[in-house]
């Protein structure tokens, strides 16, 4: 056996020992473990990748055959359609597309106008017009502008001689002119019409917002009581009316729906006069002459009152022209 020979001392005096390299064994585990690391860190950001390349073709294919009509709806998978008409189809993400209808089954939609065969009343003094069904209100009161009911009375033409399955209908107008709204006048002190207890409810006729007013009144010292539903509305400074009538207030409910379609027939009259009676105020001798309602406001045109002196509102030349009296005005209709 050879000894080793010793470890000359430095020149400070310390023995300093020879390096000695990590066995191999350990060497080899340190790397092995490295390169497992790195393959899993890869091996990972590549299925990562693939999973959202996956899932980004699937949007893009999903983009691609996603359902853009109706009818693609109806042949997609997973879709489902309402129970409609048009019928609505569903797709499986919650989009919906409608039916698209032809003219065709457009028409067939409409409703019939369960009102053409109507009879038309109009009263021209008053601005109104309605449709009522003279299969239905069969009798009309000769003495009375308008008064037509389900029954010709037996005994005279008051309503008090129609039966209690019987109906009547009525229509009037009257003047507004002081009232600033038509709550003001359902509310009217001593309106008699319209008790207390009177229900209203809101309706539009002729594109006016009114009240349907549902009410009780009591008639001869209380023997009879009239059940009625009144239309009304205030428009152009008037109260318009359409009253349905019973003795029943059973057979007047009976006939709610039919006099919701009355009401629906009620159009007011253009009543604004085409022509009047003007004078012109830019010369001196003008006279009272029938003009265009349009014209008023024009070339020194006013509406002309009788008995009105002009004077002040002529020319200030027209203080030295005398004039020739005016002919007679000519009463035209519309006057």
């Amino acid at each position: 056996m050879t000894d080793t020979p010793p470890t000359p001392p430095t020149s400070s005096g310390l023995i300093v020992e020879p390096s000695v390299p990590p066995p191999k064994d350990i060497r080899h585990r340190f790397t092995s473990r490295a390169v497992f690391i790195w393959m899993s860190v890869i091996t990972i950001l590549l299925i990562a990748e693939a999973v959202f390349l996956f899932y980004k073709n699937v949007q893009l294919q999903s983009l691609v055959t996603a359902p853009k009509t109706y009818e693609e709806c109806l042949n997609a998978a997973g879709s489902r359609v309402q129970e409609s008409y048009p019928s609505t189809c569903i797709t499986q993400n919650g989009k919906s597309f409608t039916q698209v209808l032809t003219d065709q089954q457009k028409r067939a939609l409409q409703l019939p106008d369960l009102t053409a065969d109507w009879k038309l009343y109009t009263d021209a003094k008053a601005g109104y017009s309605l449709k009522y069904p003279d299969s239905i209100f069969t009798y009309r009161n000769p003495k009375l502008d308008f008064f037509v009911s389900t029954a010709v009375p037996q005994g005279g033409n008051s309503p008090k001689f129609l039966g209690q399955n019987d109906v009547w209908l009525e229509t009037g107008s009257s003047s507004g002119a002081n009232l600033s709204s038509l709550d003001e006048y359902l509310t009217l002190p001593g309106q008699p019409i319209y008790p207390a207890d009177a229900k209203k409810t809101p309706v539009t006729m002729a594109g006016v917002s009114g009240y349907v007013v549902d009410y009780r009144l009591p008639i001869s010292a209380g023997d009879l009581v009239q059940y009625t539903k009144t239309g009304t509305i205030l428009q152009n400074e008037k109260i318009y009316t359409v009253t349905l009538s019973s003795w029943s207030p059973d057979v007047l409910e009976r006939n709610n729906e039919l006099f919701t379609q009355i009401l629906s027939t009620f159009k007011l009259l253009d009543t604004s006069p085409t022509t009047v009676t003007g004078i012109r105020t830019d010369i001196c001798c003008g006279c009272p002459t029938r003009i265009p309602a349009s014209q008023i406001g024009n070339d020194g045109w006013v509406v002309y009152e009788q008995g009105k002196n002009y004077r002040s509102q002529l020319p200030s030349q027209c203080k030295l022209v005398d004039c020739a009296p005016c002919p007679p005005l000519t009463t035209q209709p519309g006057n």
